[in-house]
């Protein structure tokens, strides 16, 4: 089919480029390509690993800052058992305030480095919530303490009331923002998965490529090397049976690899082993000839050898009849 020559002659056409290329460096660069392929892949997985350990990093940073709004709304629970403390029981109420103090300071470092490091105009509107649901309940709370601290003496249910009333809306407000952390961190693993699916289908299809460009690599460097070694090899096999009648092919002798040297080697021994037996060829005929009138000269002189002793026995013959 007009296809399969198309193909045929362009894998000649590369052979015969590889053909030029010495053997040595054509092996060098075969290395050379394998190491880079390696490189490669070992590249990927490592951006891959990389990925993941990024995403794994961001959705256990997503993580901390769910357990400190955990940890806000926990506080600010504490913060109503000890106001409702400081009503019921003043003499305890400085006590109950330093404990406060306390977990006020605790609540605000937290929401502070939300604050700090939130990305979304969505977190930082959250916060902001959270912060305007928690301002009223501690300015309220001030003004308890200052009223048990001046010994007034307070509604403990209407204190208890209130209390529950604020934590509710700070409790809503948290709320919210656990939900939207929750909502990032599935965001965040669903981009984890899709990167890790992403590399791992870039990496096998990378490694599909490399095998496939290894395998016509291969195939055609082992052609360009072992076809011409059989057609060397052939060729001195006939020589050593005697047969110098063949030239080298011509596609061999044009090679520009240590095989054409070797083709160009063959047929100038073929050449000269051909003038050698054409000169010892003309010896023999030469040899042949001179035999020939050696041996004529030979008859000549023995045919007048038996003609003088003809004319001696004449001659003898001739004086015993005198």
């Amino acid at each position: 089919m007009p296809v399969d020559r198309d193909i045929q002659r362009n894998q000649e056409r590369t052979t015969m480029k590889l053909a030029n290329i010495k053997i040595g460096k054509r092996l060098g660069i075969a290395f050379g390509i394998g190491v880079i392929q390696l490189a490669c892949v070992a590249a990927l997985s490592l951006y891959a690993l990389s990925s993941a350990n990024a995403a794994a990093e961001k959705a256990q940073k997503y993580q901390h800052k769910a357990s400190l709004a955990l940890g806000i709304r926990g506080d600010l629970a504490e913060i109503t058992t000890h106001v409702n403390n400081v009503v019921s029981i003043p003499r305890q109420a400085g006590r109950e305030r330093d404990a406060l103090l306390a977990l006020r300071k605790e609540y605000s470092e937290a929401l502070g480095y939300l604050k700090a490091n939130a990305t979304t105009d969505e977190d930082k509107q959250l916060l902001k919530n959270i912060e305007a649901a928690v301002a009223p309940w501690r300015e309220r709370n001030n003004q308890i303490m200052e009223a048990v601290k001046a010994g007034q003496r307070l509604d403990q249910a209407k204190v208890a009331e209130e209390s529950v009333v604020h934590f509710t809306g700070v409790k809503a407000a948290i709320g919210e923002y656990l939900m939207y952390r929750q909502k990032r961190t599935g965001v965040i693993e669903q981009e984890r998965q899709a990167s890790v699916g992403e590399m791992r289908t870039l990496t096998i299809g990378f490694g599909i490529f490399s095998l496939i460009t290894a395998i016509v690599f291969g195939s055609l460097l082992t052609r360009s090397i072992v076809r011409p070694l059989a057609g060397a090899v052939g060729q001195l096999d006939q020589i050593a049976r005697g047969d110098i009648s063949r030239d080298v092919p011509r596609r061999d002798l044009e090679r520009g690899d240590e095989i054409g040297l070797l083709s160009k080697a063959m047929q100038a021994m073929s050449v000269s082993l051909r003038g050698v037996l054409n000169e010892l060829s003309n010896g023999i005929s030469v040899l042949s000839s001179s035999s020939t009138e050696l041996s004529a000269n030979s008859g000549q002189m023995s045919e007048g050898g038996r003609n003088a002793a003809d004319k001696a026995h004449t001659v003898a013959a001739a004086a015993e009849e005198m």
